[in-house]
């Protein structure tokens, strides 16, 4: 399931389950994660501070907040394709 689903899913609930919160601590499993399928710590520190803010507002139950992160992450991306690792290069 991909965060926006995730994301969607806490919205209807009312909130993320704990399994999110929990995937949202680790690069592997987080927005940067999934976004990029680089599995390590960003380097550019304005990525690394909006993963850390994601991670929290997953735990803090803000919803809003993990939309807006989620989306800042991927349009980031977006703008920097080489960050993204294809499948070839995971191989």
């Amino acid at each position: 399931m991909t965060w926006e689903q995730r994301i969607d899913q806490a919205e209807a609930r009312g909130g993320f389950t704990e399994e999110d919160g929990l995937d949202a601590e680790g690069w592997p499993s987080c927005a940067w994660g999934e976004t990029t399928h680089i599995f390590t710590r960003p380097q550019n520190k304005r990525v690394f501070s909006w993963g850390i803010a994601f991670a929290n507002a997953i735990s803090d139950n803000q919803v809003s907040k993990a939309r807006r992160l989620l989306r800042q992450i991927q349009r980031y991306v977006q703008a920097h394709p080489t960050l993204i690792v294809t499948e070839t290069e995971e191989a």
